[in-house]
């Protein structure tokens, strides 16, 4: 599938799923929510708090880009650059292959 789709478009697919995740990492997302809520609802007085970050299956995972960074991918994903002027050779007829004239 990856061989049919144009580069463009992929990365327009990555910058959506950045901003708005779904399948498994979601549901892991809801879970660790709901968990969390529940703890923290039958607690006993002066125990910890948790939140949904102690309840998600990962660990060792990366900090969750800047809102400066998603900005610059959002941008770079529609052919502008980070200034949000558009990026002269990034010009296509809508098909994400280059314009030709």
């Amino acid at each position: 599938m990856l061989s049919e789709i144009p580069a463009k478009l992929f990365d327009e697919w990555q910058v959506y799923y950045a901003l708005e995740p779904w399948g498994e990492e979601r549901a892991d997302r809801r879970m660790a929510w709901l968990t969390a809520r529940i703890y923290n609802y039958l607690r006993g007085d002066g125990e910890q708090a948790y939140t949904i970050f102690d309840f998600m299956p990962w660990s060792d995972r990366p900090p969750p880009p800047t809102e400066e960074e998603l900005q610059d991918k959002l941008l770079a994903a529609f052919g502008f650059t980070p200034d949000g002027q558009r990026a002269k050779d990034v010009v296509t007829s809508g098909n994400g292959q280059p314009d030709s004239g």
